[in-house]
């Protein structure tokens, strides 16, 4: 006899094989059988997704490699490429707080030679492979979801900018990004090769710098907070359970995990203080340092000033995702679309409480809002005359998305009226504030007002057109901040410094004068300690430099800044102009001057010099 609750067993299967037969991706809901999954039978799909992954890696690691040692390395840089430096000549470099990456530089000095562009060499590889992992994920982002986030990656300029950076913050994205897919794979597969594979990544995280354990602490704490709300069914912890019994994949994780961790901290047992985990200690101490003058909303600006196009559509589908699950029918857990709302949250929250900002920050948030982009590009059906959601069959928009559309403008508005206003402090007038609280509870009520309100219709072309608009956006900010000049060298180079050509040059003029003089690298050299990073770095084979705040008699080439140097007979060299580089000016750094730096290049205040001057002895 039917029941009501053999009724809902049948609609349940009959949704399913729905499901399987659309090949919905499973990003707001787990898998829960292989009918979800990439069919081996489906021939051409799976060689047009190849070229698909294929061309886009290509265009992604042209981007990378191109002009890669172009711009010098900066004072951040310098430091990790003199440590691997030292390293691979049997010397014991400082404690840094990212051994993996002086280890990966060191081994690229090694096979390679040292130089500017051999010293980004392995984080460029990094970023160039980490665009092909969201290939692993068509289970769960879909087909065209997997390709998307692909493509976001390639042309993203957050990670254009740090795959041609010495730094720890692309090792931690494709980490994370690893990490994530080891763990899906494992609560998909129950294969101990994953486990395993996760904690060897895990061990390389601790030794990546701040960033990684930050994404660490992310999940940690997603985890604990579904087991908080007595999520005890969820497939996560379905997965803990049964690796928990496994003891064989416990014991031998652990062994990774540990062993990987020591080898990486200590340089392979060269230095035992590497496992004081310095790495905490930077993370800890970005949230104890005095605050460096930017604002709270700092990486938002960054968000939106560069990185609108995944910003706008990962917030469309966390939108989105968060409507599925306030629905009375839904029966949806929050999945891996839950895991990368709070990531992403979580990542705005770490940049806005940190006293220390810089734009590698910024990842924590980019990396989750891609992969939701992607999810949603996937989840629309393209074939129809209008969008429709491929989990549901339903219309994507209408009079909640139009509430949306509506606030757009409103908190663009609202974004950058506090952002000028908060600069004029008491100069500002009382109606400016009004208007700006005004269009911010406006806003705030909209988007609101969208979450309760299902929709209808939405034309295909507008969104192909925004999407369309925004990836030419994504690719121009690439360019600008990648490769518009060498004192413009990236989002690196935003919240600190950079390092001018101009010094490069200066120590290529003395090179000159040593070989002029036949003294070779033996030419004594005198640097003000002020100026030792990154000029020791470019100076690294010179036998005769001393670091100091008075130059001996008769030192042949002094570097130092515009102040004449103490004691020394200016009448006996000569000198020359040059620039250390250039620093981020932070009061003229808002969301206007970013967007016209980014478009038209002619914000100049945005950077301000820091000349110093090259002796000569004559």
């Amino acid at each position: 006899m039917s029941t009501p609750e053999n009724g809902r067993v049948n609609a349940d299967r009959r949704r399913r094989a729905r499901l399987a037969r659309r090949n919905v991706p499973a990003v707001a809901a787990p898998v829960q059988s292989a009918a979800l999954r990439t069919s081996s039978t489906l021939r051409g799909v799976l060689t047009a997704e190849m070229a698909a992954f294929g061309a886009i890696f290509v265009v992604g690691l042209a981007i990378r490699l191109a002009h890669l040692g172009g711009a010098p390395l900066d004072p951040g840089e310098a430091t990790r490429a003199l440590g691997a430096w030292q390293l691979i000549r049997g010397e014991i470099p400082p404690v840094s707080p990212e051994p993996l990456v002086t280890l990966a530089a060191a081994l690229s000095f090694f096979g390679l030679g040292d130089n500017d562009a051999i010293a980004r060499l392995a984080p460029t590889a990094i970023g160039s492979a980490m665009v092909l992992l969201p290939w692993l994920l068509r289970d769960r982002l879909g087909r065209l979801g997997a390709v998307m986030a692909s493509l976001f990656l390639a042309v993203s300029p957050t990670f254009v900018s740090y795959s041609r950076t010495l730094s720890g913050d692309i090792f931690a994205a494709a980490l994370s990004l690893g990490l994530l897919i080891c763990l899906l794979r494992y609560v998909d597969e129950k294969k101990p090769r994953w486990a395993v594979a996760g904690a060897g990544l895990v061990a390389l995280f601790l030794n990546s710098g701040a960033p990684g354990l930050s994404t660490l602490l992310v999940l940690a704490v997603f985890f604990a907070l579904l087991a908080a709300l007595g999520k005890k069914s969820n497939e996560y912890a379905q997965a803990w359970r049964g690796f928990r019994e496994d003891r064989e994949t416990a014991k031998l994780t652990a062994i990774v995990l540990i062993g990987g961790f020591v080898l990486v901290a200590t340089g392979f047992l060269g230095d035992l203080f590497g496992l004081r985990l310095p790495a905490l200690s930077a993370w800890i101490a970005q949230f104890n340092l005095v605050p460096d003058g930017r604002p709270w909303y700092y990486h938002l600006q960054l968000l939106f000033g560069i990185e609108p196009l995944v910003t706008m559509f990962g917030l469309a589908a966390a939108v989105y995702y968060v409507r599925l699950w306030l629905k009375p029918s839904s029966r949806r857990s929050p999945g891996l679309a839950g895991l990368l709302v709070f990531w992403s949250l979580a990542g705005v929250l770490v940049g806005a409480f940190a006293a220390d900002k810089y734009g590698g920050q910024l990842i924590a948030s980019v990396l989750p809002l891609t992969l939701l982009a992607g999810a949603l590009v996937g989840e629309l059906r393209w074939g129809d005359a209008r969008l429709t959601c491929a989990a549901t069959g339903e219309r994507q928009t209408g009079v909640g998305d139009w509430l949306l559309l509506g606030a757009a403008p409103l908190l663009v508005y609202a974004f950058l009226a506090f952002d000028d206003l908060t600069r004029k402090g008491q100069v500002a007038m009382w109606y400016q504030w009004t208007l700006a609280l005004l269009a911010l509870t406006i806003a705030a009520t909209l988007v609101l007002a969208s979450l309760v309100y299902g929709g209808k219709r939405v034309s295909r072309r507008a969104v192909l057109v925004g999407l369309v608009l925004l990836l030419g956006y994504s690719v121009h900010s690439t360019w600008r901040t990648a490769f518009a000049g060498t004192e413009d060298r990236g989002l690196a180079g935003l919240p600190g410094r950079t390092t001018s050509r101009s010094l490069v040059d200066a120590v290529s003029e003395v090179d000159d004068v040593a070989t002029a003089k036949f003294l070779g690298k033996s030419i004594s050299i005198a640097v003000e300690p002020g100026l030792r990073l990154p000029i020791q770095w470019y100076l690294r084979n010179y036998l005769s430099v001393e670091y100091t705040a008075k130059p001996k008699p008769g030192t042949q080439a002094i570097f130092w800044p515009v102040e004449p140097p103490p004691d020394v007979k200016l009448e006996d060299y000569y000198a020359r102009k040059a620039a250390l580089g250039s620093i981020w000016n932070g009061d003229a750094g808002n969301l206007r001057g970013l967007w016209r730096w980014l478009m038209f290049g002619d914000a100049p205040e945005t950077r301000q010099a820091e000349p110093m001057m090259l002796y000569l002895q004559k």
